[in-house]
């Protein structure tokens, strides 16, 4: 019944969780209090090492990912095409260590044990695939795009900022949406209208990363003021991420 209950609202969230197989891994480590921020982040690492295979394909995807942005630095000004599958892969590298904040976005009608905010929440939440976004896709990007030169090794390490922070946003994205659109349950819209829905957050994070890469490529080439682009790009996704956790809540108290 629940299976069927999350096909009929499109939430192949709830699917999973239902269908997944328990864990059984550290079971005998446990969870001590560290204060409220770091209560949430002790909680992220042991749902880490309870499964190991997360951060190890997280790890790999960030490498992936990473090695793109370099490739992209060593063909500047670089094109989309490189930059888009680039940044899709750090996307996904994050998802996967990115379960705390899902988490949380699941139990925003349940009480706040910890005292924390929704907002504050979020951000511990979004330590953990920020850390891997840093340790793993940074050098990777730096050592790939070292062959370039200094000029490629900046433009790497300029992007991958605008890059890493549309990717959180996204997340945010992910984890704090609410119902479907009415559309989405009409026989003739439906399902294209359903994995639109589902798919939009990947999407915007992969087009509005590599816009955000790119034209820090071209700033770096000799256009200083097209560094605002970036930035507006980011201030614009996390602000739709910040409306996405205010609806969220409100959603969730009514």
């Amino acid at each position: 019944a629940r299976l069927g209950g999350a096909a009929l609202a499109g939430d192949p969230r709830a699917a999973r969780l239902e269908a997944a197989a328990p864990v059984r891994r550290g079971r005998t480590h446990r969870l001590r209090s560290r204060g409220p921020l770091g209560t949430v982040l002790a909680r992220d690492l042991l749902g880490l090492r309870r499964q190991p295979l997360l951060p190890v394909g997280g790890a790999l995807l960030a490498a992936l990912g990473g090695a793109g942005v370099g490739l992209w630095a060593l063909g500047r000004p670089g094109s989309l095409a490189v930059a888009a599958p680039a940044v899709l892969a750090l996307h996904l590298a994050a998802g996967l260590v990115a379960e705390g904040l899902r988490l949380l976005g699941d139990t925003l009608g349940s009480p706040r044990l910890l005292g924390l905010p929704p907002g504050r929440e979020a951000l511990a939440h979004s330590v953990a695939p920020a850390a891997l976004l840093v340790v793993v896709a940074l050098p990777v990007s730096v050592a790939t795009a070292a062959a370039g030169g200094p000029s490629a090794v900046a433009s790497v390490a300029l992007a991958l900022v605008p890059a890493g922070a549309v990717v959180l946003a996204a997340h945010w994205l992910t984890a704090f949406r609410v119902l479907p659109p009415t559309l989405a349950f009409l026989p003739e819209t439906g399902p294209v209208v359903l994995v639109l829905w589902l798919l939009w957050p990947p999407l915007l994070s992969a087009g509005a990363g590599a816009v955000a890469v790119r034209v820090t490529g071209l700033a770096l080439e000799g256009t200083p003021a097209l560094l605002v682009v970036p930035g507006l790009v980011v201030a614009g996704v996390w602000a739709r991420a910040l409306r996405a956790l205010h609806a969220a809540t409100g959603a969730h108290r009514d």
